[in-house]
């Protein structure tokens, strides 16, 4: 069993306390950090191996809670628990954000050829414009319209709505898509649902705002991951698809993204460094976007 990354942020003992009742001698994670706020001088310390215990010969570093985006990417850390005791209600929903990654298609949404054939010409495999199924389409429409739409309202009522007496704000980052932006041939069911996602955005930026809810889209290119990987690369050969090459040549960048591309854009979308945007689309596309063909 792969153990689960973890950095634990907090101060004032909370920190120390959820590691040793949680944490300590638990083979199924490794606490990669912690990091801190309100002790000055902090970094550089390690909680000692001594009070770490036998999983943690080295002791455990500390850092300070500004590096988080940082230590997140370079750590590969799998989740950040929040261990503060005495944090008010304001401060943490205005660090808090909600990235909400939903999103996928469905064969029946997508036609067969890239373009309708003219008169007389022969019609491809695959269902076309005309023929297809409709309830793929609903469900393309549901999974990522409606699959941003319901925990953007769970979370989003949190951060707008908090407990009588305290403050609320965030941020939230939809994922919408290139496809979003400018329609792509054959899928016609997803460019339309995440053009809707594009709306939904900015119409949730204008109404939340007045709630200190900030609510912006990131808008990934083309990426290579284990659900596309057989529509762009040759199953037995590895070598690039038609459609694929077509994608990197009009790629100025010239190649795929990789997940690790889209890291800063969140931290930027859902961190205090964008605290004056909202309603805007990042788009990470290698200049997908910006390229006219010629």
């Amino acid at each position: 069993m792969q153990k689960r990354k973890v950095i634990i942020i907090g101060a004032a003992g909370r920190d120390f306390h959820n590691f040793n009742t949680c944490f300590r001698d638990n083979p199924a994670y490794e606490v990669a950090a912690f990091t801190a706020a309100q002790i000055p001088d902090i970094a550089g310390r390690k909680y000692p191996s001594a009070l770490a215990g036998e999983l943690y010969p080295d002791g455990i570093p500390i850092y300070v809670q500004d590096d988080l985006p940082r230590l997140i990417q370079e750590l590969g850390v799998d989740e950040c628990v929040f261990s503060y005791s005495d944090t008010p209600y304001q401060t943490v929903m205005a660090v808090s954000a909600l990235v909400n990654a939903a999103g996928g298609n469905r064969p029946g949404a997508t036609t067969g050829a890239e373009a309708a054939p003219g008169p007389g010409g022969a019609a491809a495999a695959g269902p076309s414009f005309f023929d297809m199924d409709l309830a793929d389409v609903r469900g393309v429409m549901d999974l990522n319209w409606l699959g941003t739409l319901i925990p953007s309202r769970v979370f989003g009522r949190l951060m707008a709505r908090p407990p009588a007496g305290r403050g609320g704000g965030g941020a939230i980052v939809q994922v919408s898509s290139m496809a979003g932006l400018r329609p792509l041939t054959k899928v016609m069911g997803y460019s339309s649902a995440k053009a809707a996602v594009e709306s939904l955005t900015r119409w949730m930026a204008v109404h939340l705002a007045p709630a200190g809810v900030r609510v912006n889209a990131l808008a990934p290119g083309f990426f290579l991951t284990g659900q596309n990987r057989y529509l762009l690369t040759d199953r037995e050969t590895g070598a690039w698809t038609p459609r694929a090459r077509k994608i990197l040549a009009h790629t100025p960048m010239a190649r795929m993204g990789e997940p690790g591309d889209l890291a800063g854009a969140v931290a930027f979308l859902a961190g205090d460094d964008s605290r004056f945007v909202t309603g805007v689309t990042l788009c990470v596309d290698g200049g997908f976007g910006a390229f006219g063909g010629v």
